[in-house]
């Protein structure tokens, strides 16, 4: 006999992975940032603390309401990141390495969003 999860499960790993990063970026924001920066251009930690709030709440948001709908939204919120992160790396070129680093990890989540969303709604 074959079981299959449910549509919502692939949303709360999203979610869990979401909330986890989060608290890293919250927990040790100057270690997260020295490891993507420029020696000497790193991202200050109350931005990168920011950062890491959004996912937090965007993890929790999702884990108490695992909906293919809200997944999705979440998804266009790590889209936009990412894209933000694109105009950042042109505009600030000495934090482009940080920029780039967030905008991947953002675009990954919106990818990963995005489908489990889509599965979800199915």
């Amino acid at each position: 006999m074959t079981t299959t999860s449910p549509p919502s499960a692939g949303v709360r790993i999203w979610a869990a992975g979401t909330a986890a990063y989060g608290t890293v970026l919250l927990v040790a924001p100057h270690a997260v940032a020295a490891e993507v920066g420029r020696p000497g251009r790193i991202p200050a930690s109350w931005l990168v603390r920011l950062l890491g709030a959004r996912q937090v709440g965007q993890g929790v948001l999702l884990l108490a309401k695992p909906t293919g709908a809200l997944s999705v939204l979440a998804a266009g919120v790590d889209a936009v990141h990412a894209a933000s992160m694109l105009a950042a790396a042109h505009i600030y070129p000495p934090f482009r390495r940080a920029a780039w680093c967030s905008g991947a990890v953002a675009a990954a989540s919106a990818l990963v969003g995005g489908i489990v969303g889509a599965r979800a709604r199915r």
